[in-house]
Formats: C-alpha cells, sequence, structure tokens
C-alpha cells in the first residue's frame, strides 16, 4: 500500500464528542504522489491588521520527517510539522518555534494559536501547550492562505513542502479565543456566523467552500480522494489512489 497524504470527507448528524474523539466528520484528504492543496485567495478579512487572532484546525500527519506544512500565509502566519513536531512562525515575530509538542505519525491532534497583542498561546487538544511573550499588530501581506502547503519568497514561485496526512476544521478568528471557548466548540461544526470568525472550511462535498459571510471560497489543487478512516465513528468513501483496493473498508458513502 502506497502512503498517502490525505484529506477525508465526512458527514456529521451531530456534535464531535469531547477531547480526542471525533464523530462522523467530513475531511479532505490528498495523496502522497501528488503535490495538493487548497489555495485561498488574498482578502482582507485574512489579514489580521491587527494583533488580535486565532487559528485552529485538526490534523493528523502521515509524515513527520521534513516540514509538512499545515497552513501558510507567507509573511504573517504559518505551522508545519517538521521531524516529529509540531511548530508555529507568527508575526510579528517571524521565526519558527521550534518542537512545540511532538506529533505522533497517524493521529489526530486538535491545535489552537491565540494571538492576543501581549501573548502567543498555543492550545493542544484543548489544553495549553505553549505560550511566549509578544507585542505589536500581525499586519498583513498579499499572498493567500495555503492549506497543505507554502509559497516561499516570491508568489510567483510554486508552492513547496506539501503536507502528508489530513486536515480538517480550519478556522481563522479575528479575535483572541479563550481557552473555554476552543475547549467548548473543537468537537462540533459550527454555523459559521459565529462572533469573530472570519474564515472557516470544512471541506465537505469536495469543495474548500468558506462557511462564513466572507465566502473566501478556496481553490483544491490536484486530486482528492476520500478513504477510509480509522477514527472511530468515521464512515467514509473510498479512492483506489494506493493501488490496493483492499487497503479501504469502505467504497461508498454509507
Amino acid at each position: 500500500m502506497q502512503a498517502g497524504f490525505w484529506f477525508f470527507f465526512f458527514w456529521s448528524n451531530h456534535e464531535r464528542d469531547r477531547v480526542g474523539r471525533i464523530a462522523r466528520e467530513w475531511a479532505i484528504a490528498w495523496a502522497r504522489t501528488h503535490k495538493d492543496y487548497v489555495e485561498i485567495a488574498n482578502e482582507t478579512a485574512l489579514n489580521p491588521n491587527s494583533d488580535r487572532w486565532t487559528v485552529e484546525l485538526w490534523f493528523r500527519a502521515d509524515r513527520t520527517t521534513g516540514p509538512n506544512i499545515l497552513y501558510n500565509k507567507q509573511e504573517l502566519y504559518e505551522a508545519q510539522v517538521n521531524n516529529g513536531y509540531f511548530e508555529y512562525a507568527w508575526h510579528p515575530n517571524w521565526v519558527w518555534e521550534k518542537k512545540v509538542f511532538p506529533v505522533a505519525r497517524g493521529q489526530w491532534y486538535h491545535v489552537a494559536i491565540v494571538y492576543d497583542g501581549v501573548r502567543q498561546r498555543v492550545y493542544r487538544n484543548g489544553g495549553l501547550i505553549y505560550e511566549r511573550e509578544q507585542i505589536g499588530p500581525i499586519g498583513s501581506s498579499s499572498f493567500p492562505l495555503l492549506v497543505g502547503a507554502r509559497h516561499l519568497g516570491n508568489i510567483q514561485d510554486p508552492p513547496i513542502h506539501f503536507f502528508k496526512g489530513a486536515v480538517d476544521e480550519v478556522r481563522v478568528w479575528a479575535v483572541a479565543r479563550t481557552r473555554e471557548q476552543i475547549l467548548n466548540n473543537q468537537n462540533k461544526r459550527l454555523l459559521g456566523d459565529e462572533a469573530g470568525l472570519v474564515g472557516y472550511w470544512h471541506f465537505e462535498q469536495d469543495l474548500a467552500r468558506d462557511y462564513t459571510s466572507n465566502a473566501d471560497h478556496g481553490l483544491i489543487h490536484d486530486s482528492p480522494h476520500t478513504v477510509d478512516s480509522v477514527m472511530p465513528g468515521y464512515a467514509v468513501t473510498a479512492g483506489a489512489l494506493c493501488g490496493v483496493v483492499q487497503c479501504f473498508i469502505r467504497l461508498a458513502f454509507p
């Protein structure tokens, strides 16, 4: 079986359960042999121009060696899995915060990065895992927001450092979310009209639709496919990019 970079698509009739458990949800996945990612055009709503900002998502890394970008808005905010660790770089301090927490291959994590103008905080599965002092506005950039890859230096250059794994529930907030807000909402689908929510993508129906009123819909590059998940409660479709149909348990929607 050829390992892949997959985005999974799931459907939920009810809220997710508490920390660490995902009920029936959609996600989107990419094959490792492809250079797949989501591109969301540069829009005003995705540029902080302030010192209040939150980005959160669910991810599962199928490869932990080397840089694997989770999301990137070049020169503003980005996160990655790099050599077994979660790392991030956010303005106004545009350098990588190294080895924030270890990442196990094949395990789902919820991670939220919050900046309130005084401190940057990282929450893993609802718990504070890292923080540091920081002051100043984040600013803006002309780069698009990429999920699963990054630009490097020049917007005309092709993306690099493609993520190998799965990503779901990407949320961008123009506010500094509290731990309670993160914990109370990380396991359920949002409506899209929550206060401060400026971007929200959960990749349902093979689309990178923004479910906020900003409608900053993304473009999926290459060919995402759905596969069976090891997470409890999932029922998914499957593709055959691995070349062995038996590698998938379910081949159709439930």
